[in-house]
């Protein structure tokens, strides 16, 4: 099993956060500021897991996980944002995303959102 982790998101001070109390729960992350970069790494690797921003310019979090989840790609997607709205969390669910954390993610809730994702998958 892989303990690698993706952290894509255009917040880049954000992304650094989510990879550093990835790392302290074991994983090699990789982080992107640009989607399309964390798409040709996602095509490229196989995943544990991948934390993904919602509001993105060029793509964003639900055109990613669509377009990962088009690919076959099973990977468990966390999506990270400040959007709370019920209509954007069941639009991210409905296009493949595992779990939907509201930022700033408290070190708690990324710490049992990973763990209950890796003992589904």
């Amino acid at each position: 099993m892989t303990t690698r982790a993706l952290v894509v998101d255009d917040d880049r001070d954000h992304g650094e956060l989510v990879a550093r109390q990835l790392r302290t729960l074991g994983y090699d992350v990789d982080v992107c500021d640009e989607p399309t970069d964390g798409m040709t790494l996602a095509e490229q690797q196989p995943y544990a897991i991948v934390f993904l921003d919602l509001a993105m310019d060029s793509m964003n979090g639900i055109e990613f996980c669509e377009n990962l989840r088009a690919q076959g790609n099973q990977v468990p997607i966390v999506i990270a944002t400040g959007f709370s709205s019920i209509d954007m969390v069941r639009a991210a669910m409905a296009a493949g995303a595992n779990d939907y954390l509201l930022k700033p993610i408290a070190d708690e809730d990324l710490t049992e959102s990973v763990r209950r994702l890796m003992i589904e998958n």
